[in-house]
């Protein structure tokens, strides 16, 4: 090979690094295999479309799911309950709601007698540590002795001994004194105690004796009451526990329904016999048959008017 061959090779192979990218690859497609056919490149924008409604169909199936899921069907929907709210308004509520309030209304109540069970116990322990207060203040009165004063006739004969048992007869009197003034103050003290408390359990179990409406009246009947059995003014005013306002209570009520029986008794003549298809009964067993319903009618309902009944029939 010749010098001049060397020259022109490197000539060409620098010209053909001259050339441009796009006449190169246009003499590599050249190169190729003519009977080759080249297929058409897939287009991006098909893809992208079947993308986008692969993802529209699945957030309609969880839309669907969610909505089915939602939605309660006959059996899930939650059962209503009638209740009577206060003011005597009726409205049905959810029974979950109902619980709930029940639950909140039991969770009160135990919490509020649990409060009310530590005041009682503070009370009565207060009380007991009074007693105690007062007792030994008594018994500290009755150490002290009862001396009498010293004569004037001591104070010619001998003066320092006159004063000696002047000015300890003063100071056991001024201890005594003093012992007095603190026991009345504590009895005062323990009976206005005893008042308020008792106080309150009346207005727990008979509101309308302290009521401002109804308590005159009641106060009226109260004392009559007691003072037909031989009670003294002074005997009336001195009563504090509520147990015995109670029980003068049922005997104001059992004289009201006693004077009702004869009223009771016309207007239950006049009612027509009531006929009942099956056997006949004897007249004994539809009397207790009578007085069983009206003690359960009285354990329904708590009402005055349907303990005056049942009464009526334990006095005929």
């Amino acid at each position: 090979m010749s010098v001049s061959d060397i020259l022109t090779e490197e000539d060409s192979v620098n010209a053909l690094a001259s050339l441009p990218d796009d006449v190169l690859a246009m003499d590599t497609d050249a190169d190729a295999d003519p009977n080759q056919v080249q297929e058409p490149a897939e287009e991006a924008e098909p893809e992208q479309s079947n993308s986008d409604e692969q993802s529209d169909e699945q957030g309609d199936q969880l839309e669907a799911q969610e909505s089915e899921a939602t939605t309660p069907t006959d059996e899930d929907q939650e059962p209503l309950v009638e209740v009577t709210l206060p003011g005597g308004i009726k409205q049905e509520l959810p029974l979950s709601e109902v619980v709930r309030g029940y639950s909140r209304t039991e969770d009160y109540k135990q919490k509020t007698e649990t409060v009310a069970n530590e005041a009682r116990q503070f009370q009565q322990q207060q009380q007991e540590q009074g007693e105690r207060y007062l007792n030994q203040l008594k018994e500290f009165e009755a150490l002290i002795p009862k001396d009498e004063e010293p004569s004037i006739d001591l104070l010619q004969e001998d003066p320092y001994e006159y004063q000696m048992q002047k000015a300890l007869y003063d100071k056991r009197q001024a201890d005594r004194q003093r012992i007095q003034a603190e026991i009345q103050q504590q009895e005062t003290t323990m009976r206005q105690e005893v008042v308020r408390t008792e106080t309150e359990a009346l207005q727990r179990a008979w509101p309308e004796y302290l009521g401002k409406d109804t308590g005159p009246e009641l106060h009226q009947k109260f004392n009559q009451t007691l003072k037909d059995v031989g009670y003294s003014d002074e005997e009336i005013s001195g009563l504090l526990d509520h147990r015995a306002y109670l029980l003068v209570k049922m005997a104001i009520d059992g004289a009201a329904s006693k004077a009702k029986a004869p009223e009771a008794r016309k207007i239950l003549k006049q009612k027509p016999p009531v006929l009942r298809p099956g056997a006949k009964q004897t007249a004994q067993a539809k009397s207790q048959q009578a007085h069983k319903s009206k003690r359960d009618k009285l354990a329904k309902s708590g009402d005055v008017q349907d303990a005056a009944d049942v009464f009526l029939d334990l006095i005929d």
